[in-house]
């Protein structure tokens, strides 16, 4: 419709014939604000972030007095606040986690969504590193890899620079 909320009054009017007087019948239309729940912005977190996320920083141009669902994943770990719209990812599995916001609309008007994502990444783990000792003139390789204990596949292994 286009029209700013507010009520509309219209009058209908029927000119009576002589003497007779004119009737009028009033007619008022309420035009309720749509909801907006805004639109919604992804993220990714790591499973060892301390800092929660506040899912309503994710939203732009979104009513307030909305509510926060989870609607999509598991958790697992991480602790979902839906009353102030955080999510604190700390020890949550990898994965994708799905929040939905929705704000009410007063009848007639539809209730308005919107949809974030957090995106869980596993936090590197670079193992811990045994040492060795090996003579200057020795030359068999050394495995580093095997000096290390429950590290990561993938990782590059080089030479700290000097200082």
């Amino acid at each position: 419709m286009g029209q700013s909320a507010g009520i509309l009054e219209f009058i209908y009017t029927v000119t009576g014939n002589t003497p007779c007087s004119n009737a009028t019948s009033t007619v008022e239309i309420t035009i309720e604000d749509t909801p907006n729940a805004g639109t919604g912005q992804n993220t990714t977190a790591c499973s060892d972030d301390v800092t929660s996320i506040d899912l309503n920083g994710l939203l732009t141009g979104a009513d307030t007095g909305g509510n926060w669902t989870q609607t999509s994943g598991t958790i697992n770990g991480g602790v979902f606040d839906d009353l102030n719209g955080t999510f604190n990812p700390l020890g949550q599995s990898a994965g994708i986690l799905e929040f939905t916001y929705t704000v009410t609309g007063n009848t007639p008007c539809s209730n308005a969504t919107s949809t974030v994502e957090i995106t869980i990444e596993d936090t590197p783990n670079a193992g811990t590193g045994q040492n060795t000792t090996a003579c200057s003139d020795d030359v068999t390789s050394i495995d580093l890899n095997g000096l290390l204990t429950g590290a990561d596949t993938g990782g590059i292994g080089r030479k700290p620079l000097e200082q």
